[in-house]
């Protein structure tokens, strides 16, 4: 079954059609035409590398407007964080003025250093997982304990200025 497919095509019914002269030259213009312009490598080159460089500041830009805007959790813990720090300086302040003793002052003062150091750790994990419940309670459990320490040494020296008043002795 082998056949040439020129010949099927040689008959009557296909008769056969001369082409004009210039149909080859007209035909490669138009081809020109359609074809796409050769790019040189460089411009190549130097689209893409315009293209990875804006991917790169825009993607820059957008992870770090997410970075710099703290979520509504983390506005709420500074309010909080605010408060209980007021709260905590003033009573500092009060208990310095208050207290006669700088033993007990310098004693006090190395315990509060190190639930500050504590909570600086925590703070730390806090800003690297914004979501965590368990670490937020962390943070509000250090800056309670700071707070109620300070309320028992006032109480402490509260009580020690009234025993001095009745004259009593006391040891510490």
């Amino acid at each position: 079954m082998e056949q040439d497919l020129r010949k099927l095509f040689d008959t009557k019914e296909f008769p056969k059609k001369e082409l004009p002269e210039n149909h080859i030259e007209e035909f490669e213009q138009k081809l020109q035409k359609q074809a796409p312009q050769k790019t040189s490598w460089l411009r190549l080159v130097a689209r893409i590398a315009a293209s990875v460089a804006i991917l790169i500041t825009v993607g820059y830009f957008v992870l770090n407007a997410s970075k710099d805007q703290p979520t509504l959790l983390q506005k709420q813990v500074a309010e909080i964080e605010q408060t209980y720090l007021k709260q905590i300086n003033q009573e500092w302040n009060t208990f310095i003025n208050i207290a006669n003793d700088p033993e007990l002052v310098e004693r006090y003062k190395g315990r509060l250093n190190e639930l500050q150091q504590d909570y600086d750790k925590i703070s730390v994990q806090f800003n690297k997982e914004p979501n965590s419940i368990l670490i937020l309670e962390e943070l509000i459990a250090n800056l309670q304990k700071r707070l109620e320490l300070l309320k028992n040494i006032q109480e402490h020296i509260q009580e020690l200025n009234q025993k001095k008043k009745s004259n009593e002795t006391i040891y510490l």
